[in-house]
């Protein structure tokens, strides 16, 4: 039975690491604690207090909706014994009949111990809101005038509790499927694996809500938030083969342009880009399935190259990709390579103490979280942005977005 209540992003890292991990991360019924126990879900606000706990994010969340200065509806989603906080902004005043506007939907923490996306998110609701300023040359009023904005800011509600509690490696849900493999799109075989997609597509409570969500509001513009790495990624996920035709030159135009300002980055198709097949994830189902014409997937963060502008292989690709642009060629041949010692990386911390994982994962001093929030919040209004002004530039995009495609 679902129930509605109205209260007016790494994105693919290897299936490497084994149910020992899993178990090290108190993921298979050793050393799970109850909310009730205040040591242990006190560990992640003792070491790094500027992060949010999940009551703490929902609290926020319900303290903006009293003060927005936009249009804010905030609902709950239901799911069995699963509950999103969905949040929904867009401007008070009607949109001009010249202005298409674009339906964005922002996707966060379906990997729980990527704790960096909801805090992101909930930086660039309180922009949305009037609550903190915007990045300089970036105006809230002009951004809402062109977007309808919808947030999922906890898609793993449930696992980043373990995760606040000091559990840092979990990935999956409780019952150990990855969400972002159980979406019916290149399904594949169910495994032991930390990237295990479940027993069947859409098996989990999480991704029948969030299937739901997106079907019902039909976006022009999905974005999946995620880190481990940094990339900027669109359709295709599922190999390292396949580009994205449809809308595919328009997509990567924007990737490119925000990269230059806001990460410095590989961009492009994701499989290819990150050097392995990611079957079932949100990206390709909502790009295929719904017809979305601008779908993107961000990596936010990567403690092996934690500083954007750094002369890292992270840049280094960037680089390259620009180069390669300007001969009309992709520059491919030393791709994995190139990210073979980034992926290691990811698949080490997999197997390390939880204090490895969160610094993997996440910013480890309050300087590069608050750096980390400010500049992808940015980059999340650069991208809408973007997208609004291509829509209302072209025709069939426009059309596109007058019939929720």
């Amino acid at each position: 039975m679902v129930t509605r209540f109205a209260f007016a992003l790494a994105f693919c890292p290897r299936a490497a690491a084994d149910a020992l991990s899993r178990a090290q991360s108190g993921f298979l019924g050793i050393d799970t604690f109850s909310d009730d126990d205040d040591s242990s879900l006190g560990k992640m606000k003792r070491t790094h207090p500027y992060y949010h706990t999940t009551e703490e994010m929902y609290k926020e969340v319900d303290r903006l909706a009293k003060v927005c200065h936009a249009d804010m509806e905030v609902t709950h989603e239901t799911q069995t014994d699963v509950s999103l906080k969905v949040v929904r902004v867009r401007s008070k005043q009607a949109p001009s009949n010249a202005t298409k506007i674009n339906r964005a939907f922002l996707l966060f923490g379906e990997h729980s111990r990527e704790l960096i996306s909801p805090e992101s998110g909930l930086y660039f609701l309180r922009q949305l809101c009037g609550d903190v300023d915007m990045h300089q040359g970036q105006d809230r009023n002009e951004f809402l005038a062109a977007s309808d904005v919808m947030l999922v800011l906890n898609a793993n509600p449930r696992s980043r509790k373990q995760v606040e509690s000091g559990h840092y490696c979990i990935r999956t849900n409780p019952d150990g499927v990855d969400l972002n493999r159980n979406w019916d799109e290149k399904f594949a075989k169910q495994d032991n694996s930390i990237t295990n997609p479940g027993p069947h597509p859409f098996s989990e409570p999480e991704t029948k809500i969030l299937k739901r969500l997106v079907e019902d509001f039909k976006p022009t513009t999905f974005v999946t938030i995620h880190s481990g790495t940094r990339g900027m990624y669109m359709p295709w996920a599922f190999d390292m083969e396949h580009l994205a035709q449809k809308n595919g030159p328009a997509m990567r135009r924007i990737l490119e342009e925000v990269d230059t300002d806001y990460c410095q980055c590989p961009f492009g198709a994701a499989g290819k880009e990150v050097g392995y097949s990611c079957p079932g994830t949100c990206l390709d189902w909502v790009y295929d399935k719904l017809e979305t014409p601008y779908v993107f997937a961000y990596e936010i963060y990567t403690g092996r190259s934690p500083n954007i502008g750094d002369d890292d292989e992270l840049k280094f690709r960037f680089e390259q990709q620009r180069k390669a642009e300007k001969h009309d060629s992709d520059g491919e041949e030393s791709l994995l390579q190139l990210f073979s010692g980034a992926q290691s990386g990811v698949d080490m911390s997999e197997e390390e103490s939880p204090e490895v994982c969160f610094s993997q994962f996440n910013p480890d001093t309050e300087e590069r979280y608050n750096s980390a929030v400010a500049n992808w919040a940015a980059a999340y209004v650069n991208t809408l942005s973007l997208v609004a002004r291509d829509m209302n530039q072209s025709p069939s995009k426009s059309i596109s977005a007058e019939r929720g495609l």
